[in-house]
């Protein structure tokens, strides 16, 4: 809304955005019209196009950005979703990207200025702002639904994958799982300093004192780029003595150095 037209001198601030919008019985109740005579699919759409000013795409590019928006509305404000989260949480500590962020969602109104004309990702939300979060909580896709709004969600989706296809690349290798832990040596996953990990656990042969151990271990930035790499070591199960042994005798700085001359030993040179 404009500076002379504050949204909650024109609309109820207590009910989600959009509630206005009319679904129209000449479109079998699945469009929806607006105060200025336009039709929206959807009321996230009317949002998108309609209120934000983004350009019209494809429903799922739409859905994924308006998930994420709800998302850092929601660490924001507490009242509505209670989320305990940071929301530079969200960003990784890309603090170019979180303040511009902030400054987009000043710009559109959906948060206050805090004092002395600062804006950040630590202030209230406006009365839109809240009305949307509302909308959009309210209009979640069935894939989206069951996963919290906030921090989770945005990590759920992180990754190549972008968090789909989960139980397919836990169905393929839960298949040699089973047989990899009679290995000496054996692969698996894991978490370390709270990060998506995978380690390589063999014996560690001492005077007297033979028993198993983690001899080498890798920490990924999420789980898609930590199991695509646990499916690489699968596809090449029948090399895991080899690598243990590597690590055993060498270190684990040795592997490390084995596996980064495998990524690239056939990739080829062109200028």
């Amino acid at each position: 809304m404009s500076a002379e037209s504050p949204y909650e001198s024109v609309r109820n601030p207590r009910l989600p955005w959009g509630y206005w919008l009319i679904s129209t019985e000449e479109y079998d109740g699945r469009e929806f019209l607006d105060e200025d005579g336009r039709v929206w699919s959807s009321v996230r759409e009317a949002l998108w196009v309609g209120r934000l000013g983004m350009p019209p795409v494809h429903v799922a590019t739409m859905n994924e950005a308006l998930e994420f928006l709800s998302s850092v509305l929601a660490i924001l404000d507490r009242r509505i979703i209670g989320i305990e989260e940071r929301a530079y949480d969200v960003f990784a500590n890309d603090w170019g990207g979180s303040r511009f962020y902030a400054l987009w969602l000043s710009s559109q109104g959906l948060i206050d200025q805090l004092s002395n004309n600062c804006v950040s990702l630590e202030g209230p939300l406006s009365p839109e702002g809240r009305a949307i979060l509302v909308a959009l909580a309210s209009t979640r896709s069935a894939k989206d639904a069951p996963l919290p709004l906030g921090l989770r969600w945005i990590r759920a989706r992180e990754g190549l994958d972008h968090g789909f296809d989960k139980e397919a690349v836990q169905d393929l290798v839960s298949r040699q799982e089973t047989f990899a832990r009679s290995l000496e040596y054996s692969f698996s996953r894991c978490e370390l300093a709270g990060k998506p990990a995978v380690k390589l656990v063999g014996p560690d042969i001492r005077p007297n004192i033979p028993y198993r151990s983690t001899i080498w271990s890798m920490v990924f930035p999420d789980e898609y780029a930590r199991d695509r790499f646990y499916i690489w070591c699968h596809e090449r199960i029948d090399m895991w003595e080899s690598w243990g042994e590597i690590a055993r005798r060498h270190g684990a700085a040795s592997l490390s150095s084995h596996f980064l001359n495998l990524r690239f030993c056939d990739e080829d040179i062109s200028f």
